[in-house]
């Protein structure tokens, strides 16, 4: 009788720690789908198309609520990244004042696993440029998931030759 009396309290203390073992285990397996629950690739590719529909307006504002507070962007005619949020709004502000238009595309959309993070690249072209007239090249722009949507966090944009007006235009 003693050794069954034993057995009942080692078999409980095995079951609970067996127990809170999965648990812990589950628990520890799914929070990253949790915690990078974000919204998936559908909302990053509306994002994306709203930064292209910001261009398509000429709206620093617009095109700037994209970036994040500390963005850095490298664009074609510099040497040196732009940082920050506010410089880079100040250098949209600046480029439509010399230029006609910039139109942008977004030709590729992904997002990683955990859905909060992903990238989009395209093409783009500034118009009618004083001084330089049409620059046209790609980007890639690497976006994050953050409580108040998706934001740009790296934009990397070059010029490229054979990238011309009517890609980016559609005329």
């Amino acid at each position: 009788m003693k050794a069954q009396t034993q057995a009942i309290p080692r078999f409980a203390v095995v079951l609970v720690v067996v127990l809170v073992v999965t648990g812990l285990a589950f628990a520890t397996y799914n929070r990253p789908l949790v915690l990078a629950s974000g919204p998936g690739k559908n909302s990053l590719e509306e994002a994306s198309q709203g930064f292209v529909e910001a261009f398509a307006a000429k709206d620093p504002t617009r095109i700037s609520s994209y970036y994040a507070s500390g963005v850095i962007a490298m664009y074609p005619l510099d040497s040196v990244p732009t940082v920050g949020y506010d410089i880079n709004y100040q250098r949209w502000v600046q480029a439509f004042q010399i230029m006609e238009s910039h139109p942008i595309t977004s030709d590729t959309v992904v997002t990683a696993n955990s859905k909060d993070v992903g990238y989009s690249f395209g093409r783009f072209c500034g118009l009618g440029i004083q001084g330089i007239g049409d620059l046209c090249g790609r980007y890639v722009a690497t976006w994050k998931w953050t409580e108040s949507g998706w934001k740009i966090t790296l934009l990397s944009a070059h010029v490229h030759e054979d990238v011309l007006p009517s890609d980016v235009t559609g005329q």
